[in-house]
């Protein structure tokens, strides 16, 4: 059995993927908001701030999926190879947890909330 409509999910919004993404120059972070990571804030769950991150990572996943598909499909003319949301997110969390020294050394912040969700 298997998920013959995968590509209709996209990424799982959690606080790590926007991370990589901002190490990466996915997302940019602006000074306000760094300085709120760095102060190790806490969020509300559900408070504009993540709402609009968790928006711009999903964005974001979207965007590096359909660029991977595009690469894929004009790599070698061949249809149907799939690129989603789903393997953007798992690549990218993975790659999070092999890089997570270099990550961490760079200094780059992630987001605190506390929810069920992740």
């Amino acid at each position: 059995m298997g998920f013959e409509d995968i590509d209709q999910l996209t990424m799982f919004a959690d606080y790590r993927v926007p991370q990589v993404m901002a190490h990466l120059g996915v997302l940019h972070y602006s000074h306000e908001l760094t300085a709120e990571f760095a102060a190790r804030e806490l969020w509300e769950n559900g408070c504009e701030s993540e709402v609009v991150l968790r928006a711009f990572s999903i964005h974001g996943c979207e965007l590096i999926a359909a660029e991977a598909q595009r690469l894929m499909n004009d790599g070698d003319g061949a249809a149907g190879h799939g690129a989603n949301a789903v393997d953007v997110d798992i690549f990218l969390w993975t790659l999070r947890r092999q890089k997570a020294k270099e990550i961490e050394a760079a200094g780059v912040p992630f987001h605190r909330v506390r929810c069920i969700y992740y």
